[in-house]
C-alpha cells in the first residue's frame, strides 16, 4: 500500500478540508515566534550592552545564554514543563522560556560584536561633540552597531521558527 500503491503523497483535498486547522495552526506558530524574538530582543540588547561596557559581566552573561543555547530542545521542554505545566495555557510559558533562552545569545553575541566594531573615531568624535557616555552609546555606539544586531535578529528569527515545530 502507500506510495508503492501509486497512493499519492500530497493531497489538496486534505489541505482544503484541514483548513481551519491548518490556519489556526500557522496563527499559532507565528505567535509564538515573534512572542519569543521580541523578549529575547528586549532582554540581550541591554545585556549586550552590560557585557560590553563591564567586563567583569561579560563572563556570566555569555555563561548563562551559552549554558540555555546547548540544552537539547525536547530536554529543555521536558524539564521546563514538569515546572510551568504541559496543559493550556501554561503550556505557551513553558514553549516562551525555553524559545528566548535560545535567543539570548545569538543576540547578546551579535549586540557585543556590534559595539566593538563602532570605530574609535566615531567615540572620539562623540567625547569631542560633549556626548555623556550614555548619549554616546544611544546616539553613536547602537545605531552604528545596528547592522550586527539585526543580523542576529535574523539568526535568532530562523532558529526560533524551527524550534516551535518541536514545542507543538
Amino acid at each position: 500500500m502507500g506510495l508503492a500503491a501509486g497512493t499519492p503523497f500530497f493531497r489538496w483535498s486534505y489541505v482544503t478540508s484541514q483548513w481551519g486547522q491548518i490556519q489556526g495552526d500557522l496563527v499559532q506558530h507565528i505567535e509564538l515566534s515573534l512572542l519569543a524574538v521580541a523578549i529575547g530582543t528586549l532582554l540581550s540588547i541591554p545585556l549586550g550592552v552590560l557585557a560590553w561596557r563591564y567586563r567583569l559581566v561579560r563572563t556570566p552573561v555569555f555563561g548563562v545564554a551559552s549554558a540555555l543555547y546547548i540544552i537539547p530542545s525536547l530536554a529543555l521542554f521536558a524539564v521546563l514543563g514538569g515546572i510551568t505545566g504541559y496543559v493550556p495555557p501554561r503550556s505557551w510559558v513553558t514553549a516562551e522560556i525555553a524559545l528566548v533562552g535560545y535567543t539570548l545569545l545569538i543576540l547578546i553575541w551579535n549586540t557585543v560584536a556590534g559595539l566593538n566594531a563602532v570605530p574609535e573615531d566615531a567615540r572620539e568624535a562623540a567625547t569631542a561633540l560633549g556626548y555623556s557616555r550614555n548619549a554616546a552609546l544611544l546616539r553613536v555606539d547602537l545605531p552604528l552597531a545596528l547592522p550586527y544586531i539585526f543580523a542576529g535578529l535574523r539568526v535568532a528569527t530562523a532558529t526560533v521558527i524551527g524550534l516551535v515545530t518541536v514545542t507543538a
